[in-house]
């Protein structure tokens, strides 16, 4: 048969291309999904008689999702912090919550949330798939330190998974007055003479507390 085909319409970036003897569909040039999904074409069938007929037909092309993007922190943003007691309990929000996007579609746009450093003693827990961020540990400020700096990372679900760039939240821990002030010393001894005048230097009784500002 001596018909010839070629792509009479929808090829607007030039993804495709046709044999024109064989009326064969091959891709052109790079495909992105998610620049367009679906891709209309219009194939024209032409024979070789004087005057030569043609026909028409619409070819729909869907674009099939590849796992070619990385999440993206959507929260917390750059430089972010919080600031909780040290007294918070376990389960306490610390974040409200650590969000992402994903460019792709299906299970490669199923993201998870991670800590991945810095939650040293895991005083903190990271629920993989709410991005909520709440307290697992005691907190105590004197003995756990009062910065944690947690680097936080996206990853999809993709068979070939992608993951975001890390992305920190600091978590500040304000002071509580949780501590006595303890003396320096179990006894303090000293002596006196009976002659001493008034306002006579006696001793220094001294006392630490760990606790800051106004607790101490």
């Amino acid at each position: 048969q001596n018909i010839s085909f070629s792509i009479a319409g929808g090829n607007k970036a030039n993804h495709f291309a046709i044999n024109s003897l064989t009326g064969q569909v091959s891709v052109q040039g790079n495909i992105d999904r998610e620049a367009g999904q679906l891709i209309l074409l219009v194939v024209k069938a032409s024979d070789q008689g004087t005057p030569p007929n043609s026909s028409l037909v619409y070819v729909d092309i869907t674009v099939l999702d590849v796992n070619d993007n990385n999440p993206k922190f959507v929260a917390p943003n750059e430089g972010a912090n919080v600031s909780i007691s040290e007294l918070a309990s376990t389960g306490f929000l610390v974040y409200d919550r650590v969000q992402g996007v994903d460019l792709d579609e299906g299970r490669n746009a199923n993201l998870s949330f991670r800590i991945v450093s810095g939650n040293k003693d895991n005083l903190f827990y990271l629920d993989n798939t709410t991005g909520i961020l709440s307290v697992n540990g005691d907190l105590d400020r004197e003995s756990k330190g009062n910065v944690h700096v947690l680097s936080l990372q996206i990853v999809d679900q993709g068979e070939l998974s992608q993951s975001s760039p890390i992305r920190n939240l600091t978590v500040y821990i304000l002071d509580e007055n949780d501590n006595s002030p303890e003396f320096t010393q179990d006894e303090f001894l000293a002596n006196v003479s009976e002659a001493a005048l008034i306002d006579t230097f006696v001793i220094q009784i001294s006392a630490t507390d760990e606790d800051l500002g106004l607790n101490q």
